[in-house]
């Protein structure tokens, strides 16, 4: 029996996506508008794990050392939404070596504030609602991808967030 080789690629490459649902929509004062998002893709794959920041595998975030938010004070409030929930906020010391924030670090600090808030919700179980789902989905906290990150104002920022979209067919 010949052996058919697999082609070498890594096992994110190819996960296609779903966007959290959102409930309101966030819109930039109008001059932070201008700026654009900081996009958590990475390669070919479409956001960045969240369980990969609270490990410290920042290999996954490609160039993590990057600068890529100018931060204007000691805090930046991050905001995302979880269906179901009110939008959750969180500001965190944000000053770091000149005032700017490394993708890394700002990865790290999302998947801290909701890995917190999904523990402290469901205490260990996740449920997401999606549109013309009758029941809740589980999931798992390693399902949970940070895809980008848009100013709205000064020093808030609100995430965007998805998971694989198997999970919600």
């Amino acid at each position: 029996m010949a052996h058919n080789p697999q082609p070498n690629f890594s096992p994110l490459q190819g996960l296609l996506l779903t966007d959290v649902p959102q409930t309101h929509n966030h819109q930039s004062e109008p001059r932070y508008a201008r700026f654009p998002a900081i996009d958590f893709s990475i390669g070919n794959t479409r956001g960045a794990r969240l369980s990969d920041a609270i490990e410290g595998n920042f290999s996954a975030f490609g160039d993590q050392d990057v600068q890529v938010m100018d931060v204007p004070g000691d805090k930046v409030t991050y905001m995302f939404e979880w269906p179901g929930h009110d939008t959750v906020r969180k500001q965190v010391n944000a000053r770091r070596k000149r005032g700017v924030q490394c993708r890394d670090r700002i990865a790290q600090q999302i998947a801290k504030i909701l890995e917190k808030f999904l523990y402290e919700q469901y205490e260990n179980t996740v449920f997401l609602f999606p549109a013309g789902h009758a029941l809740p989905i589980p999931i798992e906290f390693k399902d949970i991808y940070l895809v980008e990150l848009k100013r709205i104002s000064r020093a808030t920022w609100i995430a965007k967030l998805a998971v694989p979209s198997e999970l919600v067919t």
